[in-house]
């Protein structure tokens, strides 16, 4: 199986992280720290860190809804193989999905799917798409 090129792997890492970083901002977590990977050798493309007072819900989509928006920029890019997009929500937001299961385990109940769906309405919008970009276009100077 062939590699995704560099630069669109790196750019999907950059809105990954981006997308967590943006949601951050929305409910209020003003400590977030993003940081990409300088390079495909690294564990993950990239890690956000944030603290700050929210409910888990909102915690929850801010965690889940960045693999979400890294799988559809892949598609509108072309890269549309199933797997590829299965790995980049099961594998490439495996340590979100672990975060959002920790809540779980201790005992906070919470709806995975309504999360998914906030979070994407918000970035849906067009100032949020905007400043995704912007974002990612910061981590990959």
């Amino acid at each position: 199986m062939a590699l995704l090129p560099d630069g669109v792997w790196r750019l999907s890492a950059a809105l990954h992280e981006s997308a967590h970083a943006l949601l951050s901002w929305v409910i209020d977590l003003r400590e977030a720290r993003v940081v990409l990977a300088k390079d495909r050798r690294s564990l993950t493309g990239g890690l956000t860190t944030a603290s700050g007072n929210a409910d888990v819900q909102l915690w929850s989509a801010m965690w889940l809804s960045a693999g979400y928006v890294q799988a559809d920029w892949l598609k509108r890019q072309g890269y549309i193989h199933p797997e590829l997009l299965y790995c980049v929500l099961e594998m490439g937001a495996s340590g979100d999905s672990q975060v959002v299961d920790s809540y779980v385990a201790d005992g906070y109940v919470l709806d995975r799917d309504q999360a998914i769906s906030d979070a994407l309405q918000v970035l849906a919008l067009p100032s949020a798409a905007a400043a995704l970009s912007t974002l990612a276009g910061e981590l990959l100077r």
